[in-house]
């Protein structure tokens, strides 16, 4: 359970398995997450309100509740990754040794190390390293109980998203999806096609206008100032101007 306290001066999350005065409270982020308990959600949020806050005070509930369960999170990118490993492991109370990255850069048998040992409680990956470990029997997502997918809105067609969350699903005794994205595509069918894959019950959608968000969006004044160009700037910016001109017409006749 994620315990915000009522004390007027603590303005933190506060919670077992978190450090104090490490996450600051914010309402939306404290909103999303109670939402997402124990069912598959797709959480939308723009970029820098913090989804990986969410993901962390879900991963904090699920590793305190569930003893014996595991933690996975996955992102595109070996340096998202590492980004998100370096995230969660500066909040969380979690020894090194309960943490662990498996990437495209890790060999077969440290990776099936990785997956036997049950004391290695957050596991960061690559979708295509765990889909592999998947088709050729290296991984069982058995005890895994928390499935964090970050650029969810890649999970269409053949994308390893889709045949990683296809099998938690099925092997999981208590599979929890959370999934984010900074933008899902315009696309309607896309956004179906998504959540169709990633098994969402439940979507989570804020920007900075709405309520919750406001007292933490910090307004930006903007002074406009007006500069002459000098005679070389003026001499580029036409160059740049008849070759963009020049594919304008292209496009046009065409």
């Amino acid at each position: 359970m994620i315990i915000h306290s009522q004390h007027p001066d603590s303005h933190y999350i506060i919670h077992p398995l978190i450090y104090e005065r490490s996450i600051e409270s914010r309402a939306y982020q404290k909103n999303i997450a109670e939402s997402a308990l124990n069912k598959n959600a797709l959480v939308i949020l723009p970029t820098a309100l913090g989804k990986t806050i969410i993901a962390i005070m879900l991963t904090a509930r699920t590793l305190y509740t569930y003893r014996r369960k595991r933690v996975m999170v996955v992102a595109p990118t070996r340096p998202l990754v590492l980004q998100h490993m370096k995230s969660f492991f500066s909040v969380l109370k979690l020894s090194q040794d309960k943490i662990a990255e498996i990437t495209g850069k890790t060999p077969p048998l440290p990776r099936t190390a990785i997956w036997n040992n049950r004391d290695i409680r957050l596991v960061f990956a690559t979708p295509e390293v765990v889909r592999n470990d998947l088709q050729d029997n290296r991984l069982s997502l058995n005890d895994f109980s928390l499935l964090v997918i970050d650029e969810a809105h890649r999970a269409v067609k053949d994308y390893a998203y889709t045949t990683i969350v296809s099998q938690y699903v099925n092997q999981s005794e208590h599979p929890v999806i959370l999934a984010m994205t900074a933008s899902p595509g315009s696309d309607a069918k896309r956004i179906h096609d998504v959540c169709k894959n990633l098994f969402i019950e439940h979507i989570e959608y804020r920007t900075e206008e709405d309520m919750d968000v406001k007292p933490y969006i910090n307004s930006i004044n903007v002074n406009w100032q007006w500069v002459g160009l000098n005679s070389e700037y003026n001499y580029i910016r036409s160059i740049l101007k008849d070759m963009l001109n020049d594919k304008l017409r292209w496009l046009f006749q065409h």
